[in-house]
């Protein structure tokens, strides 16, 4: 707790700008952003007033799917903004593709092309080298839905756009370490059960079925707000089940 207390004290001269009171600065992840602390709020202050576990959303797809990118950029980018704090997502880009091995490295096929297995490994690499998520999902946010299909040039650009040193990421894609990672990917999506049939595959609280993937798909904040059991942020109040009037003996 003190260490919570001195760091949000550190960010006072850098926060008070942002207009919001400092009791609601971590009320949103949009919140914690426009008051630059939402590293400090997911460290210090969600990490310690959860009541309940947070529910896992691990998203497994390939990189230029037209429905995976559809389900980033419309329901985990605002599901993160919204209810960021009780939930925790795992991103899998490896999808439909396949892998072989030849001498020392892997070489991967995938269903939309070479250039989908560019975006996978740029991906993968960028989770690896910025671990924190905070920073690498803004990244992967910026790749899925920007326009065109040439990830070694859009990798560069979101990365530029966001203040990424893209050299790291770049070298590890290029090299044995992406290539190994990816391998990695591989071997996760092999392993689901049930076997993924589709991207995007959606899995939540270690749980697929064709229902909750539907409901995602269309819902995905309705979904986590209703899955966690917890006390509910604002943002699940609109989905609060209303029970309908009794009338007892």
């Amino acid at each position: 707790m003190l260490s919570g207390i001195l760091a949000f004290s550190a960010l006072l001269g850098v926060a008070l700008g942002c207009g919001v009171p400092p009791r609601h600065w971590c009320d949103t992840v949009v919140t914690a952003q426009q008051c630059q602390v939402l590293d400090s709020c997911v460290k210090y202050a969600w990490s310690n007033q959860q009541d309940a576990p947070r529910v896992k959303l691990s998203l497994y797809y390939e990189t230029l799917c037209p429905g995976c990118q559809m389900f980033i950029g419309q329901q985990v980018g605002p599901a993160y903004k919204q209810i960021g704090n009780i939930m925790d997502i795992e991103f899998v880009p490896y999808g439909n593709a396949h892998e072989t091995h030849d001498g020392t490295k892997w070489v991967f096929q995938c269903q939309h092309g070479e250039q989908e297995c560019v975006g996978n490994v740029i991906t993968t690499c960028s989770m690896d080298i910025l671990k924190n998520f905070t920073t690498y999902f803004p990244f992967i946010l910026c790749m899925e839905t920007a326009p065109g299909m040439d990830y070694a040039k859009v990798g560069p650009e979101c990365a530029q756009k966001l203040s990424i040193d893209f050299a790291p990421i770049d070298a590890c894609y290029k090299g044995t370490q992406g290539n190994q990672l990816e391998h990695q990917m591989a071997l996760k999506t092999e392993a689901l059960n049930p076997p993924h049939k589709y991207t995007p595959w959606i899995v939540i609280n270690g749980k697929h079925t064709e229902t909750l993937q539907q409901r995602a798909q269309r819902n995905l904040v309705e979904v986590i707000c209703e899955t966690y059991t917890g006390t509910k942020p604002d943002a699940c109040s609109q989905y609060t089940e209303i029970q309908p009037p009794r009338c007892y003996n």
